[in-house]
């Protein structure tokens, strides 16, 4: 049962505006956070209880959001190009991570999401 801290919030990031979801331990950690970064046509939802018990049996914090145009995120105004996995690394994940405040993290991603940083 998740014992911890969860925030909500929508992140500005080029091209519109990305929902965020943060689970927090109830003891604080030092570690860097984990970011979950979903399938090509996931969402934050779809980790379903994973998130909390990640967070929950390592006592980290974790963090999921969505990519524009997918789960509660703003709807893209154009298409994905045919580098959308490189442009997630280098505009997008950049963007998220300084509006949050994080100089370090752990990515952990599965399908597109696990080639989205390191392409």
């Amino acid at each position: 049962m998740w014992r911890g801290k969860t925030e909500e919030k929508y992140v500005d990031v080029p091209g519109g505006s990305i929902y965020v979801r943060v689970w927090h331990p109830v003891e604080p950690s030092l570690s860097p956070p984990i970011v979950l970064l979903h399938d090509s046509l996931g969402c934050v939802a779809l980790w379903r209880e994973f998130p909390a018990q990640l967070s929950l049996s390592l006592g980290r914090t974790v963090v999921a959001y969505d990519r524009l145009g997918l789960g509660r995120s703003s709807e893209r105004l154009e298409r994905p190009s045919r580098r959308f996995i490189d442009e997630e690394a280098e505009i997008v994940f950049p963007s998220l991570c300084a509006s949050l405040g994080l100089e370090a993290v752990v990515p952990f991603g599965h399908s597109v999401g696990g080639g989205s940083i390191w392409s």
